[in-house]
């Protein structure tokens, strides 16, 4: 009996430490990017964020004092940022007929139906350094796009931590979107509006072998009001790419100029 009841925590423990492994994102220096295209959510109306990672929502507009740790928001069950008092996380269908498209995003959407619970909503996404190598700056990328108009103004900011607590805002990665001057909803050729974002971010510390660093997607909409008539646009994020970069002397030839010379700069202080 003592033997099996072993053998059982054994097991449990073994389990328990494959499940913590699984719930970060793994990246390296000289492996692939570790990339996101959130076509696993399909067309059903209930799907669960991919592994890694937690969405949340905050009554404070643009707020900066969310958690990784304590983000609530793992699933969401509306396939279209519809009827206008919903707030949160959607997934979204990118083409001719979003509704059935196979290729998928994650949409933040925000209604003043809500707005006094919900003003900011945010995805974040937990990584670890799995390689020997010092990572020593990131290459970032992904993609932006309207799935619905929106008559206020919105804007998607990156940030970045290393405990999931403390953030720092990547200002180089912010993207605005104004009004369009209505609300309606896009049932065709979506996103509108797509732009890629991307660029090489130097890490203020070097994330050492199995060490975590976090990245949150902001999305902000500036309602003031309960009124049925103001609303941010519906915006998608999709086919997020994290490379990992390593030391300067191994990378000369990857990093934009102005990286490289920060880089140095760090190396020498």
């Amino acid at each position: 009996m003592k033997t099996h009841q072993t053998l059982f925590l054994t097991i449990a423990a073994c389990l328990a430490a494959q499940g913590a492994l699984h719930a970060q994102i793994l990246v390296s220096v000289g492996g692939p990017a570790a990339t996101e295209n959130f076509n696993s959510f399909g067309t059903e109306n209930v799907y669960s964020l991919p592994s890694g990672w937690k969405g949340v929502m905050s009554a404070t507009y643009q707020a900066t004092d969310f958690s990784y740790a304590s983000a609530n928001l793992t699933q969401t069950a509306f396939n279209d940022p519809n009827p206008v008092t919903r707030s949160g996380l959607f997934n979204l269908g990118s083409g001719a007929v979003p509704a059935t498209a196979t290729d998928r995003a994650l949409g933040f959407w925000v209604t003043s139906g809500n707005y006094t619970t919900s003003k900011t909503v945010v995805a974040m996404a937990h990584y670890r350094n799995s390689g020997a190598a010092s990572i020593n700056a990131l290459s970032i990328s992904y993609d932006l796009g309207k799935f619905r108009f929106g008559n206020v103004d919105s804007a998607v900011d990156l940030f970045y931590s290393t405990d999931g607590v403390t953030w720092t805002l990547l200002s180089d990665f912010s993207k605005q979107f104004e009004s369009d001057g209505n609300f309606t909803l896009i049932t065709s050729n979506t996103p509108r509006n797509p732009v890629t974002v991307s660029g090489t971010y130097v890490l203020p510390t070097a994330i050492e072998a199995d060490g975590d660093f976090y990245l949150a997607w902001r999305y902000a909409s500036n309602i003031t009001t309960n009124s049925p008539t103001a609303m941010g646009a519906a915006i998608g994020l999709d086919n997020v790419s994290i490379t990992a970069i390593p030391e300067p002397s191994v990378a000369l030839l990857a990093l934009p100029a102005a990286a490289l010379m920060a880089l140095r700069r760090r190396k020498a202080e």
